[in-house]
């Protein structure tokens, strides 16, 4: 909906005279209060606004990581604030503290999220001159073409794969991805990722009987397992497997990023791997592929149940080898790491 000079029009495609002229928007105040993974499914959106509004447009988001995931966004500012997301009834962020640090931007705009009681105050106490809040043109596509969706109400021939290339890395951790690939001479690199949310997350035991049966058949591909702080596998020292723990959010997103193949669950490596192309084999249960799924890489599949623990090993085995035969068929389109990103970001926050 867009709200202008106090009316309200929803559920409805708009006219191009009902938006604004974006050459009038002097400053426009956009927020972002989702997960790490989304980061990356908003990232195109915020590209293609921030090209129509070069300089003009500004981020309210919590402290997470949107210097590393936004950096080559090209926001005006990135408001890091202090927010609430639990126990539910509390309030989202200070308003009065927000009023005081963003000052008065005349467009106030949302991608794929619901405004919230204090983002609703926020634009009472500022009274831009307009507001856009999500549009109905995507109500059931995947995320990324939800959150496009304010941009195509702008440019309806633009598209999310223009804006979708790999963000940069901190040298750091592009040099680590580097020196890891270096070891593994010949080897072929098979990514795990394993932890998420409970409801996400599948039997480790049938993690173990799944990598078994792929080394076993595939012996070339050396695996590793990517964690936050301990191994979600908590697999034992073997010559064709390591759990490597407590690296720096950007750098388990390089060694993702140079992955030959991902096996992983509905978490934010999905999306990284989504990003920089690389073949993938994704688990899911309570959520569905269709929204949250692959959307760039062209070698993926998405093996599905009711539930994470009707999911056997056999429909994931299936999957990675037709992986591996389309990969043989079509050849790896895995995007190249840059470096480029402030080490600011190197940290898992």
């Amino acid at each position: 909906m867009v709200r202008r000079a106090g009316s309200v029009l929803r559920n409805r495609s708009l006219s191009a005279h009902e938006l604004p002229d974006l050459q009038e928007v002097s400053r426009a105040l956009t927020l972002f209060t989702y997960g790490l993974g989304d980061h990356l499914l908003a990232l195109p959106a915020f590209r293609a606004l921030a090209a129509l509004l070069p300089g003009r447009l500004e981020l309210l988001t919590a402290p997470s990581a949107p210097d590393l995931f936004f950096g080559d966004v090209g926001f005006g500012a990135i408001h890091q604030i202090p927010m609430t997301f639990t126990p539910c009834e509390a309030p989202l962020f200070d308003v009065d503290g927000v009023l005081e640090r963003v000052g008065s931007p005349d467009l106030f705009l949302t991608v794929f999220q619901e405004p919230s009681p204090e983002w609703t105050a926020l634009a009472d106490r500022v009274r831009p001159r307009w507001q856009l809040d999500p549009f109905p043109y995507v109500q059931d596509g995947h995320a990324v073409d939800r959150a496009f969706s304010v941009v195509r109400a702008f440019r309806p021939g633009w598209v999310p794969e223009t804006f979708a290339a790999p963000f940069p890395l901190p040298s750091a951790s592009f040099d680590f991805a580097q020196s890891l690939g270096e070891t593994l001479g010949y080897r072929k690199l098979l990514v795990v990722h394993a932890e998420t949310a409970p409801k996400k997350c599948w039997p480790k035991k049938r993690f173990h009987r799944v990598i078994d049966r792929f080394t076993a058949a595939h012996p070339e591909y050396f695996v590793v397992e990517i964690a936050r702080g301990s191994s979600w596998l908590a697999v034992e020292p073997r010559n064709n497997m390591v759990s490597i723990t407590g690296l720096p959010l950007a750098s388990c997103i390089a060694v993702a990023a140079v992955a030959d193949l991902m096996l992983c669950v509905d978490s934010v490596f999905l999306h990284v791997a989504d990003l920089w192309r690389v073949p993938v084999v994704a688990l899911f249960g309570p959520t569905n592929p269709s929204h949250w799924g692959c959307r760039f890489t062209p070698i993926y599949r998405h093996v599905r149940r009711k539930s994470m623990a009707e999911i056997p090993v056999e429909a994931v085995c299936a999957a990675m080898e037709n992986v591996l035969i389309e990969l043989r068929n079509r050849g790896n389109s895995r995007l190249p790491l840059r470096a480029g990103a402030s080490d600011r970001s190197f940290l898992w926050r």
